[in-house]
């Protein structure tokens, strides 16, 4: 067996346990509404931080958002803690905001925020879908950025875990720069575009040319198994090709 097929066939085993892995999962206990945002260079959105309909006896929260500081930045956040002393939220959250600046390069490349249910008697908690907080976006320029919680952790009155998950989403700044799939930059999406993939995410190979977003088919913002599976489907089985949001 020549390199190339042997690639391919630890190629073929991991497929099956990617599919299988696709089925299996807790369901998101907090996550982001919208979990996908289509955006202009200079344009602001907001995302909202929810909880799910399943969450039970929250009482206390807290997140820290990732996200890439060259295409993202946040102008805003609230409720901020005056914000929320003059709102109905008042009797259930108190809370700080704070933007985190990346020591390498002097920007802002975290948002960490929590929230605590005040401690009442009876104490209070929060059951259900919620919205908690939203914070503002505006796009610096052109291309993906992931939105996920690099750290969440949600208790109840006996500071007992209660969220099982926690969910992530993706905000495109269109017009894309890259053709998903094209790993090597050479104009067409075919098998030398899969083996590119293969050489990158088991061995260490280059990364996709002329940028990260060439190999993501799926657009979330990575390279993975899971951009393999649907580069072998669109090249073996007639599959679609890679997404493109912007269009």
């Amino acid at each position: 067996m020549n390199f190339k097929n042997l690639k391919l066939s630890i190629l073929s085993a991991f497929i099956f346990f990617v599919i299988a892995s696709n089925n299996i999962g807790a369901q998101d206990r907090i996550k982001f509404s919208p979990d996908g945002v289509i955006a202009s260079a200079n344009d602001t959105f907001e995302v909202n931080i929810v909880l799910d309909s399943g969450v039970v006896d929250l009482f206390a929260y807290s997140v820290h958002l990732k996200y890439d500081s060259t295409i993202l930045r946040i102008i805003d956040s609230y409720p901020t803690d005056e914000w929320s002393a003059l709102s109905n939220l008042s009797s259930y959250f108190i809370g700080a905001d704070s933007l985190e600046i990346n020591p390498l390069n002097n920007q802002p490349n975290w948002y960490y925020h929590i929230f605590d249910i005040l401690f009442t008697n009876p104490k209070k908690t929060v059951d259900g879908y919620f919205e908690v907080s939203t914070v503002k976006f505006v796009a610096l320029q052109t291309g993906i950025s992931p939105l996920y919680y690099e750290f969440y952790k949600g208790t109840d009155t006996l500071l007992q875990s209660v969220l099982s998950s926690s969910g992530d989403a993706v905000v495109y700044v269109c017009p894309l720069p890259t053709e998903p799939g094209d790993s090597n930059n050479d104009g067409a999406v075919d098998i030398s575009d899969l083996v590119w993939i293969v050489d990158f995410i088991f061995t260490g190979g280059s990364a996709p040319l002329p940028n990260l977003l060439s190999g993501d088919m799926n657009c979330d913002a990575s390279v993975d198994i899971t951009d393999l599976v649907w580069i072998v489907d669109f090249i073996f089985t007639g599959g679609p090709p890679g997404c493109e949001p912007c269009l």
